[in-house]
């Protein structure tokens, strides 16, 4: 702790001969064993860490330089002493300078050292020279005394605590799978917390739940977090502008090309991504980068959803197992590879927990870990703007033809996937219709914007259909094609009530509809099917009236019913259900990212306790490139990627090889 009484005085006079003889254990010389200390440092550093630039912060003889320079990294140094600066050995004396580690270096380091030296300032210089440390590299290997309150020249000693706290504040976090004993007990390694967001589908004007979950967490993240949202090739040019004033960057990658993506990981210490990327990039498996699984799209259930719709599926059976089984290895990678999951319901959450205790991933280990298992998956739903919406233009009203100033629209709450029912809600408008003719159902999204996912089965044709059939289509019934993002407030402006229907499947159980969420942002009154978790925010704020699946004559009841209602102000959805808050869990992580307690414990592949053979495989599989990449690495080649690739191929095909047989047999 920092003793008042005792404040820095001319450091010039502190750090002068007779410190350097008396006041560091031993007299700090050039000798052998000092020598040696260092040179073990560097073989440390240069061996674990491989740094090209570093900078010894409070560098004294400048030994560290000097040993780091013979192991050709470019390494400087400087101190605030001059006589220290000038017992530098000639062959670095170009390298260290005398300064203050309070103001600019003027270059930023691979690497910075900073080792028993903020313990011999004042609280306010030592608080100023760790934001100049932090401002100048994401890397810092941290040493200083937590208990000599004897030593004369310590003005401010503090427990590891302390420091872990001040770097957190700067976005840096405690690496503790480094032990950087080698230089003190209590030294530390600190890296800054960078985040890469990966979303696999488009980001851009017109982007769909996927896109809009990933650029929104950015923007959430980016205030804390340095942030990189990496998004699909293809997605549109409009994109980058996106991430204009959001704190965070934009880049593009293609999906299933490692070469595209691996200069991204590798500079992230976390790295959030829909599971399913996990099978495209497995060459993820061998990195450091901590991974975090979203699990917020069920879209093992969806998939099997838009099957049930496929009107040619009992003729081709076979071939929809045998796409079942690829999805189904696709899916234990995921769960065998993550460090953090996210998803967005407590229901989800359930039936997360169920795949992970399936996997062996729910064990001795993560359960001592954190009883709770907060620590392994945790719940980051959608979230809401803390701005209240703006309308900018009519984009409804007036413009579409048919669709009035004055009539009451009803907006269906996003696509048309074969697990909604809007084909309930078109007979019930017939009804409502009935009553008054000014209603106006609206369906805003037919074509999603990815054109990747065009051949997506959807009831948008059975949807115009039955409009036609009851002749409402272009009349009360209508159909957009998609709204692009910036218009979607101006598009909750102008609607009087929320729809969204849907039929009773496994897709219900877990989805969460963020269309619908919004409207408890605009004070949109909901209707809505009972049964799903936006069902549950519905009713848990009043904001709507809940129904029962296919019920028409309810379903026109409820929205006669909404449209009297009006707008409500539903300001505690607003303050509970912002963005800041959804990503609590995940800002959590992002500053203490770690790997999973059981993944490290267990092998590299967080194995199943029930997959002896497949981890047998696994680990056969990794030895040799585990081999090369050291090999590699020694010489700053990277990775062996050729190898990464015929490793993990060879991986998938013995996995394949398992498939349907006992582990034992």
């Amino acid at each position: 702790m920092t003793t008042p009484d005792r404040l820095p005085a001319d450091p010039q006079k502190i750090f002068d001969a007779h410190y350097y003889a008396h006041d560091c254990g031993r007299p700090y010389q050039r000798d052998a064993v000092w020598l040696a200390v260092f040179q073990r440092w560097a073989d440390e550093i240069v061996q674990r860490i491989r740094p090209t630039s570093t900078l010894d912060a409070g560098c004294a003889y400048g030994f560290l330089v000097e040993t780091l320079r013979a192991r050709s990294v470019a390494a400087w140094g400087i101190d605030i002493s001059e006589y220290a600066i000038g017992q530098v050995h000639d062959s670095v004396k170009t390298y260290c300078r005398v300064g203050s580690i309070t103001a600019p270096f003027g270059q930023r380091y691979d690497l910075i050292t900073c080792i028993e030296v903020l313990e011999h300032l004042s609280q306010t210089e030592s608080e100023q020279a760790l934001a100049n440390l932090c401002a100048h590299s994401d890397d810092i290997i941290f040493s200083s005394s937590p208990d000599d309150h004897e030593t004369e020249s310590h003005f401010n000693v503090q427990p590891a605590t302390y420091w872990i706290t001040q770097f957190a504040q700067h976005g840096f976090f405690h690496d503790q799978a480094f032990d950087a004993s080698f230089i003190t007990p209590w030294a530390m390694r600190f890296r800054r917390a960078t985040v890469l967001i990966v979303s696999h589908d488009i980001v851009g004007a017109a982007m769909a739940g996927p896109g809009i979950r990933y650029l929104n967490l950015a923007r959430a993240l980016a205030g804390v977090l340095p942030v990189t949202l990496a998004i699909p090739q293809h997605s549109p040019d409009t994109a980058e502008a996106l991430a204009q004033g959001g704190g965070f960057v934009i880049k593009r990658y293609t999906p299933g090309n490692w070469e595209s993506f691996v200069g991204l990981v590798q500079s992230a210490r976390s790295l959030l991504l829909p599971g399913d990327l996990l099978a495209q990039f497995p060459q993820l498996a061998e990195l450091d980068t901590c991974l975090i699984v979203d699990g917020y799209n069920p879209l093992l259930a969806e998939w099997l959803m838009t099957n049930v719709y496929q009107t040619d599926a009992v003729s081709k059976t076979a071939s929809v197992l045998e796409t079942w089984k690829t999805r189904m290895q696709q899916i234990t990678p995921q769960i065998l590879l993550g460090d953090f999951f996210i998803c967005a319901s407590e229901r989800q959450r359930d039936w997360w927990l169920g795949l992970l205790e399936a996997h062996g991933r729910i064990n001795p280990l993560t359960i001592q870990a954190d009883p709770s298992l907060r620590n392994l998956i945790d719940v980051v739903p959608y979230g809401l703007p803390d701005a209240p919406p703006q309308h900018t233009r009519n984009v409804i009203r007036g413009v579409w033809p048919g669709i009035g100033p004055d009539d009451k629209v009803i907006l269906w709450g996003g696509g048309l996937w074969p697990w909604l029912d809007p084909l309930t809600a078109i007979r019930a408008l017939a009804e409502v219709y009935k009553l008054r003719s000014d209603v106006r159902l609206v369906f805003p999204g037919t074509r999603h914007p990815n054109p990747q996912v065009a051949g997506m089965p959807t009831l948008v044709a059975q949807a115009m259909a039955l409009a036609d059939e009851l002749g409402l289509r272009d009349k009360a019934v209508f159909f957009g094609d998609w709204v692009p993002y910036e218009d979607w407030p101006n598009v909750l402006i102008e609607s009087d009530v929320a729809l969204t229907l849907h039929v009773d499947t496994l897709e219900a159980r877990l989805a969460w509809r963020t269309r619908m969420l919004d409207s408890l942002w605009v004070g949109l009154p909901s209707v809505a099917t009972r049964g799903d978790a936006t069902s549950e925010l519905i009713a848990q704020y009043g904001a709507g009236e809940l129904v029962a699946q296919g019920d028409v004559a309810g379903v026109a009841g409820a929205l006669m019913r909404a449209l009297g209602q009006g707008r409500g102000v539903w300001n505690e959805a607003r303050e509970a259900l912002t963005w800041a808050r959804a990503v609590e869990p995940l800002v959590r992580f992002c500053l203490a990212p770690r790997k999973a307690v059981d993944r490290g414990a267990l092998g590299a592949a967080g194995n199943p306790f029930y997959a002896a053979r497949v981890v047998e495989a696994v680990q056969a599989a990794t030895v040799p490139f585990v081999q090369e990449r050291d090999h590699w690495r020694a010489r700053a080649e990277g990775y062996a990627r050729g190898r990464v690739m015929r490793v993990m191929a060879w991986v998938r095909g013995r996995m394949g090889s398992t498939n349907g047989k006992r582990i034992n047999e």
